[in-house]
This record gives structure tokens, sequence and C-alpha cells, in this order.
């Protein structure tokens, strides 16, 4: 039977005869009323196809369905506080109890998943840290109580690490707190394998003393994980100040003492942290003091085991959900007085690592800090009664009879014959006898509540529309006046109609309009945006005749000003055709004289009268004509060079000499080229352009052109196209690079004719001169004078 209720004779015999017939059928769970009764099978259970009992597709079969007419599971019992909370909007409850190991954990997480899986209004994130997973830190077996392997049939903790992690992150707990917590949780394990030796004092006095290198490891593993000095935790675990008469005594351990202090700082540290986890969760998921599931589980969770009856001798086992753990009754008393004493709290205090001083804070006041520490029993009875008193709170059981308020006595029911003893009537109450009578009338209530509801609604509803289509009505008529006008006022402009284009009556009507649309309609409608392109509309058409007579009157001045041109170029011709022949020489001498101050190169160079209107060639020399040229050109950049420039120049060398050469540019290299005889021409230097960093000139018209080199020496020439040069150059390395050529024009040039022997050259106007004229100043520095030319 699914519902132990349903048994004929309630004892234990049959209620255990029930559950083990049931279990071996492979059912873990029973009903007791509304109470679901769970076995631990130790492993993952599965339907007929394979699939967990808890998969979503259960969660649809249990969705809706009454508790009485679902199978037993937990999802059965979430469904129906859910469903009480939804009808009946109070507060529900849901005590999970059992010892250690019997599952209360993974039914709270089933519960949950339930829960949320349901919930249409509002996704509540789980919050069930599960003891098992608090375990994830362990790279060491530590301690008894790990020394084997504990293997769960289909669990793979591995596995479900990276869903605990992102999980603790969904509940808002950082990455840099999830190490800090399992940094803690090793600390854990490592403080369990420190072991103490007995020894003694000077004063034959009992005290412990760390058993060997391996305790020390241990002990100074656990130090670093703290965050304390390993000699610090050394004298937490071995002695303790007591302050006797006013005056602070030492009073040091013997080793079962000491295993004992290690044993309340473990204990202490993990329900501290299970504390903090809690309390992280609970503060982001934002619930109120009254949360969904109150679980204690702190690390002292093996009271529960000292309680049971069938305890008798001082060594018994327990076969939890983890595994097999042993038990020891042996000072019993002392595990459950044993305190955290001040001299604990204060060495936690002083902790470099700032996790460990929060989950440690003291935040007892200072009477409290004289008193001795709740011991662990105490604070187990302490918490045991906080949630005892939180779920009668939150408990709405149906009560199964009526209780008089004043004697506190039941109130006898008055039976109605007529319905077969379906119900009976209490005082105040209406007592039904079986769960199905209550669940039809849920069900009818139900269906009749939303066709009254639909009623009203409709009612309601057609008076409302009513009204709104009034308002509609009224507001739309007013609308419709306030756009006309203003729509009659822009075509009125538009057509330049007398009157239309008054500033006070478009301001008024545009007032009106805003007014209007403001309160009927929201800030991008149609009519407001119909507006804005007339008036846009109405700028064009403006602006358009402002165009066309602009155009029009700079089509006038320019057949003007072509008139005037041409008047003055008839007369200068008719002029030019009446002047003798020497005065016109001198006029053109004249004109060339002053497009050379205007006609400067890139804003900066004066040009020679001679260049002004020269064609540029290129091929000075003619590479067809002489092969060895053209040889050279493909050595260097093969069949793709092309020749920029070649033609005759004099070479400046370090001591301001002026050599014949013949310069060759190519798309890939510039070659400084000697040619006693012009068809054998000999390489001096080949440059990659590659490497050219900029050209200089001066500002006056002389023909000396600085080719600047990166990092070797520079290549001064005196040649008559440096225009074509400059500009070749310029246009090949931006189409090869992408970058501009620098071009420098100063007076006053800097250049290195060898490589780290810096040189200046400065150019000087001297309008007496008709050429250029050379002179060296000394070693390092020459100088050019530039005359009319």
């Amino acid at each position: 039977m699914k519902d132990l209720l349903m048994v004929d004779a309630v004892d234990e015999d049959h209620v255990v005869d029930e559950l083990v017939q049931r279990y071996r059928q492979g059912y873990v769970y029973t009903f007791l009323g509304p109470v679901l009764i769970a076995m631990n099978p130790y492993k993952l259970l599965k339907q007929k196809d394979g699939s967990s009992i808890y998969a979503r597709n259960m969660i649809d079969e249990f969705s809706g369905k009454e508790m009485h007419l679902a199978e037993p599971h937990p999802f059965a019992i979430a469904e129906a506080a859910y469903s009480n909370l939804m009808r009946f909007g109070t507060d529900q409850s849901l005590l999970i109890t059992g010892e250690s190991g019997s599952g209360k954990t993974e039914t709270s997480k089933h519960v949950m998943q339930y829960l949320t899986t349901i919930s249409t209004r509002s996704r509540a994130k789980s919050a069930v840290i599960a003891n098992r997973r608090m375990s994830v830190a362990q790279k060491k077996e530590a301690d008894e109580m790990t020394s084997h392997d504990a293997v769960i049939e289909g669990v793979d903790d591995a596995a479900e690490f990276p869903a605990l992690v992102r999980n603790l992150t969904a509940v808002g707990v950082t990455r840099d707190e999830q190490d800090a917590i399992f940094e803690q949780l090793s600390a854990i394990l490592w403080i369990g394998n420190i072991r103490f030796r007995e020894t003694t004092d000077e004063f034959h006095n009992k005290v412990a003393a760390l058993a060997d290198d391996a305790a020390r490891e241990a002990l100074e593993t656990a130090a670093a994980l703290l965050g304390v000095e390993a000699a610090a935790l050394e004298a937490m675990l071995t002695f303790r100040i007591v302050n006797i008469y006013r005056e602070d005594q030492k009073v040091l351990f013997d080793a079962r003492q000491a295993k004992k202090v290690c044993h309340s700082i473990a204990r202490t540290m993990y329900e501290n942290i299970f504390s903090w986890i809690v309390a992280r969760i609970n503060a982001n998921v934002s619930v109120a003091a009254r949360a969904l599931i109150e679980r204690y589980n702190a690390a002292h969770s093996g009271n529960a085991h000292y309680v049971r009856s069938r305890i008798q001798g001082p060594h018994f086992s327990i076969v939890h959900y983890a595994g097999k753990v042993e038990y020891d009754v042996t000072l019993f008393f002392e595990a459950n007085v044993d305190t955290f004493f001040n001299d604990l709290h204060a060495g936690m205090a002083k902790s470099a690592n700032a996790f460990v001083r929060d989950v440690f804070k003291d935040t007892r006041s200072s009477e409290e800090t004289k008193k001795r520490p709740p011991s662990t029993s105490q604070q187990f009875r302490a918490q045991a009664h906080s949630m005892r008193k939180a779920a009668i709170d939150l408990l709405t059981t149906p009560s199964i009879g009526v209780l008089d308020a004043e004697t506190q006595e039941l109130v006898p029911f008055a039976e109605d014959s007529a319905t077969l003893g379906c119900f009976s009537l209490g005082r105040n109450r209406i007592f039904l006898r079986h769960p199905q009578a209550l669940s039809a009338l849920e069900v009818l209530r139900e269906h009749k509540i939303p066709d009254m509801v639909g009623i009203i609604e409709n009612a309601w509803r057609r008076y409302k529309n009513r009204l709104a289509l009034t308002k509609f009505l009224a507001a739309e008529r007013e609308l419709a006046a306030a756009y006309k006008a203003v729509s009659t006022n822009c075509q009125d402009r538009r057509k330049r109609r007398a009157g239309a284009n008054d500033k006070a009556t478009i301001a008024a009507l545009y007032a009106t309009w805003e007014a209007v649309s403001t309160a009927l309609l929201h800030s991008e409608n149609r009519l407001t945006r119909q507006l804005a392109a007339d008036e846009r509309d109405n700028g064009v058409i403006f602006a358009q005749s402002l165009v066309r007579a602009a155009l029009e009157r700079r089509a006038f001045l320019r057949l003007k000003r072509a008139q005037i041109v041409f008047s003055k170029r008839y007369r200068g011709l008719k002029t030019r055709k009446q002047m003798a022949a020497d005065m016109w020489k001198s006029c053109k001498k004249a004109l060339l004289g002053v497009r050379t101050e205007f006609e400067r190169y890139m804003g900066k160079k004066k040009r020679r009268r001679n260049t002004l209107d020269r064609e540029y060639k290129g091929d000075y020399i003619g590479v067809n004509t002489y092969p060895a040229y053209a040889s050279l050109l493909s050595a260097k950049g093969g069949a793709s060079a092309k020749l920029l420039f070649l033609g005759h120049v004099q070479k400046v060398n370090e001591r301001f000499v002026h050599q014949a050469r013949v310069l060759m540019i190519s798309s890939h290299a510039i070659f400084n080229l000697k040619a006693d005889k012009i068809h054998q021409p000999k390489e001096r230097r080949v440059v990659e352009l590659t490497r050219l960093s900029g050209v200089a000139m001066s500002a006056q018209p002389d023909n000396y052109l600085l080719l600047q080199v990166k990092g070797d020496a520079d290549l001064l020439v005196v040649v008559e196209q440096k225009t074509e040069i400059v500009n070749a150059l310029r246009k090949r390395i931006l189409a090869a690079s992408g970058r501009e050529l620098p071009v420098t024009i100063a007076d006053s040039l800097e250049f290195m004719a060898v490589k780290g022997k810096p040189q200046t050259l400065k150019f000087q106007f001297d309008r007496a001169l008709a050429e250029a004229v050379s002179s060296k100043i000394d070693r390092k520095t020459m100088l050019v004078k530039v005359g009319i030319i």
C-alpha cells in the first residue's frame, strides 16, 4: 500500500513489513498520511526507460495532481505545499528529518527542483548545500574518516563539481570566495592529520608535542591555509591562557586535550563556513526571515545517533550515505561540553586571510566574552529549539478537532446522518471525514470561482468600455481639429498665401497641438511625424528656390567674368602684335620672374624660370639605347622593375667636391653610377627605396637635392629635375607602402655624406648673382649662394 494509514493493523511489525515489501519492489517512498517516508537506497533510482525518477517528465506528471491521487514521491509533497500556498495564500513549511546519510539533502534538492520548475511567478535558485559536495577540496586523504574509498554507484563528484561552482556563482558567491571556502575545507582536513605524542615538561607534567615530521607538515600546511603563523597555531593547540584571580595562567594540554582542541577548531570552522554560506544565499536570493526549508546540519551531526535506544556498547558502526563510519562513545560527555575558547577566537582574528577573519568574527558583547562560550550540545539544543518553533509557526496541516478557547477541550461533533458521516459540524468549522470529499469540494470551488469572477469582470468591463469610448470620441474630435489647423497653415505657407507666415499665429497653432498631442498621444506618434515631414518639405522647397536663384546669379556672373577675360586677352593679343621683339622678350622675362614668386613647389620652394613650362621625361639618357642600364635595372628589381628617372647629376662628397655621376631611380632602388663612358656605367652605390627616410631641398631656385637614407650615409646631388624626382619618389613610396615620403624645405640642411659625421649645407639668396655658387666654409659647412635664375 502506498499509504500506511490504509494498513489494517497499525503497529510496528505491520508497518515495518509493509516498508520492507515496498523496498524490495523498488519503491523507496511511502505515504503516512501527509508524511512521506523515504528509505535511502544508496544508489540513483531510475524508471523503466532508464531515465531518473526525478527527470523533468516526472515533474509534469505530478503537477496539479492531488496528493492522495499521486504516487509517493518528494514531488507529491512539494506539489501539495505549492497548491496550498497558491490556493490559501498562507506560508508553507516542509520539515525534513532523519539521521546523517538518510537522504535529507538529496530530498531537499528534489523538492527545490520541483518548486523552481513549476513556479511561474518567480524562479528561485536552489540554495541547498550538499554535505557530500563540501568535500571538493580534499586533494589528500585525511583522518580516519577518509582512509578508505567511498564510491557511490552512479555518482560522479568530479562531473558534478562544475555544477557546484555554477550554483555557488548563481547565488552570489564569487570565485575568490569559492577558492577561500575550498582552502578552509582543505585546512580542516590538514588539521585532522595533526598527531600528538605524550611527553613531560621540567615539572614532570604531561604535555603535548607533535608526533613526527608528518604532523609538523600537517600543522604548517594548515597554518598557511588559515593565514596564521605555524608557531601561533601550535600554541593554540598545546596550551591556553586562563585568568585566575585577575592573573593570566598558562595551562598546558596533554596529547588527548590537544587533539580535542584540533577537533574543536575543525568543528567550529566547518560550522561557521556552513553558516556563512547559508547567510550569503539567503541575502542574495532575498528570502524572508522564514525560508522555505530550514535545515540544521552542524559539523557535529553525530548527536542524533547518540540518542538511539539500540546503542548499548562503547563502539558501534553506522552505514552513512557516504560509507561506513565507526563511532566511539568514549569521552562522549567531554565532546559535547567542548567549547571554542576565547584564545582560539583571538588567534583566528589575527589571521592574514580575510575570509578566515570573517567566518571567525566574534559578534558577542563584552559581557558575553567574559562568560564561558556555549558548548556544542548547548548550540545544538538552541538551534533545534529555534527550528522547531519556526516549523510549528508555519505548519498548516488542517486540525482534526476543535478546541474550546477557554477549556482547551475538544468540542463534540454534530454528525449529519443524512450524509452518512461524510462530514461533521463543529462550533466554527466543518470537518470532513474523507480526503476525497475535501478534494472534490476544492475542485468544485475552483471551477465555480472563475465563472463568478468572469460575470463580474464582464459587467465591469462593459461599463469601463462605455466610459472609455465617450472620452475617446471627445479626444478624437479635439485632436483632429488641432491637427487640421496646423496642417492647413503649413500648406498655406507652402503656397505663399497672404498672412500664412505670421509668427504669432504659427506659434499659437503649434502650442495648441503640443498640448493636445502630449495629453493624448505618445511622443513618437504618426501625426507629429507627418507635421514634421510637412515642415521639412516646406524648408526644402524654400531652400530649392534660394538655390535656383543663387545658381542663376552665379551663371550670370561666370558669363560676365568670361566676357571680361576674353576682352582682356583680345586686347593683349592686339597689343603684342604691335609690340617690338626686344620689348616682348623683356616683358616675357618679367612675367617668368613673377611666376617664380607665386608658382612655388609645395608652396615653399622657388622654381627656376627655365623649368616652369618644361615637360617631364624621366629618361634623359636613353635606357633603350644603352643596354647596360637596362641590365642594372633588371638585376635589382627583376622583370617587374620600372624606370622612374635616368639622367646626369653631380654628386657632392664629404669634402664638398662635386663629382659627375649618373643617377638612376627604379621602382625598387636608387643607383649612384659612375659613367666616364656613357655606355659603360659602373655601380658605386645602390639604396633600396624602403630605406629612403625623406628628401630635403632649399627654398631658393637652386638644383641641390638631398636624399636621406635611414641608418646610412645620405646622398647629396645637383640635378635640374628636382621637382620631377621628388614627385616620382613620393608617388612610388605611397603606392608601395602606403606612407607619405617626408619632404623638408629649408635654407639650412643637415646631412651625412659619411655615416656618423653630420655636415651642414646653407643657402643664401644674392640678387646680384645669375647662377648658384658654392663655397666651403669649413670641413663641416658649405654655403651656396643663389641669385635670380
